[in-house]
């Protein structure tokens, strides 16, 4: 994917934001990296349950 499409989809995403938000307007690059920061919180959440669930012996 190109960073236009990209740059195009995350304007896409601060309009409808913004449409819907009864808070401030944000710009889509920090709603992007809201984004990243979520998706990279919650990765390491993942890999920890995983690792809890092969220390305990169970597998997925």
């Amino acid at each position: 994917m190109s960073s236009s499409v990209k740059k195009e989809m995350w304007s896409n995403v601060e309009t409808t934001f913004n449409a819907n938000s009864t808070g401030p307007h944000r710009k889509g690059s920090d709603l992007e990296k809201k984004w990243e920061n979520l998706t990279s919180t919650q990765r390491g959440i993942y890999q920890d349950h995983q690792r809890m669930l092969t220390l305990t012996g169970m597998k997925l």
